[in-house]
């Protein structure tokens, strides 16, 4: 047995996507995951936060018939920028068209379970967690909301530095709380054995216009928590939230295929910074504010071919087709100049993580070495 996922990151739509959204490698899959960035929603209550997204309720059917997507991860940290009303108003109007989805609910045992979904005779389960986590959005056993980790950070100063080079930020150090992992991995083990292939959504990382440069991209408790999570039982890990791309790493399991970590798919469609004018859209004033950068235009497709490994399914093969953001923000073929320099860039992160690929045809390529 052997099928297609393909895979997108941050997707957050104002009107339907344009004709010539770059589609390399979508159409033709069996399974077309993507993050919903943005609530479904007319209405709801505000939350008290930085930036608060929201897409129409039509949305949900440009989803359907014009990028054709099977299922969407909710879990992230726009998901309850309108309470609950804009929580339940995103899910209906998903369910309506026929959308899957999973990370949010009106419970935290709703948010944390999985979708089981049939690909090609098989039993896909996709779940969808986040580590981005505003006050008053992670869901509990009384409380709507997303599946969450959180986070715990702080901050060390090097006294000499500080004085030498005033200004200088800290070292963040960050750290996942052990409970949430725990149950994190507990849903990943029981699902493992209740499907043929484990598929993670996770929002976290930290965009690189808000990084401290010297630390690199990733945050520590990416480091601790990637090879938890394939241990548990995931076997494809989708991260996004950086906006914009990362590599990924392969990591070898006793007695099974290795699991795969992607940690940023970037975005895909992201209309509401293409109607940025000033200040951030619907955003408290704040005195500071972070620019994008260059690399927040990087995009790619991730396709994913599944196949068997021993007695399991597992990804048999990654390929990462480089893509451009556009004056609309929608992802558009890349100029050859452009395609290799992304594809390069990811090949470094991945060999950086111990991976190794290689470039076929501008795309980034990784298979396992059985």
């Amino acid at each position: 047995m052997t099928f297609s996922i393909a895979a997108v990151g941050d997707v957050a739509l104002l009107r339907r996507p344009g004709a010539d959204l770059f589609r390399e490698g979508w159409d033709a899959a069996d399974l077309r995951i993507a993050n919903l960035e943005a609530p479904l929603t007319e209405g709801g209550v505000p939350a008290a936060k930085l930036i608060r997204l929201k897409s129409p309720l039509q949305a949900a059917e440009w989803l359907r018939d014009d990028l054709r997507c099977d299922v969407v991860s909710l879990a992230n940290n726009h998901i309850m920028d309108w309470g609950e009303p804009g929580l339940r108003s995103t899910r209906a109007a998903l369910d309506r068209a026929g959308i899957r989805h999973a990370g949010a609910g009106d419970s935290d045992v709703e948010a944390a379970a999985p979708q089981f979904l049939r690909v090609g005779g098989a039993s896909v389960a996709f779940l969808s967690w986040a580590c981005t986590v505003p006050p008053g959005f992670r869901a509990n056993a009384q409380q709507a909301g997303l599946a969450a980790i959180r986070v715990r950070t702080s901050y060390a100063a090097d006294p000499l530095l500080i004085d030498e080079q005033p200004g200088t930020p800290p070292w963040v150090h960050t750290e996942p709380w052990q409970e949430d992992v725990e149950r994190l991995e507990a849903t990943l083990a029981s699902t493992r054995g209740a499907a043929d292939l484990v598929i993670l959504a996770l929002h976290w990382g930290v965009p690189p216009q808000w990084q401290s440069n010297f630390q690199g991209p990733l945050a520590e408790y990416q480091e601790a928590l990637a090879p938890r999570l394939v241990a548990a039982g995931a076997d494809l890990v989708l991260g996004h939230h950086a906006h914009t791309v990362y590599g990924i790493q392969a990591f070898a399991r006793p007695q099974a295929s290795p699991g795969l970590v992607c940690f940023s798919l970037g975005n895909y469609i992201f209309h509401p910074l293409a109607e940025r004018r000033g200040p951030p859209l619907d955003a408290p004033s704040r005195p500071y504010h972070a620019p994008e950068r260059p690399e927040n235009r990087d995009s790619f497709i991730g396709t994913f071919t599944i196949g068997h490994s021993g007695d399991r399914l597992a990804v048999r093969q990654a390929r990462l087709q480089p893509s451009v953001l556009n004056e609309a923000w929608e992802a558009a073929s890349a100029s050859p100049e452009a395609a290799i320099r992304i594809a390069q860039r990811l090949s470094a992160f991945s060999t950086w993580r111990q991976t190794a690929t290689e470039v076929d045809a501008g795309a980034v390529v990784w298979s396992p070495v059985d």
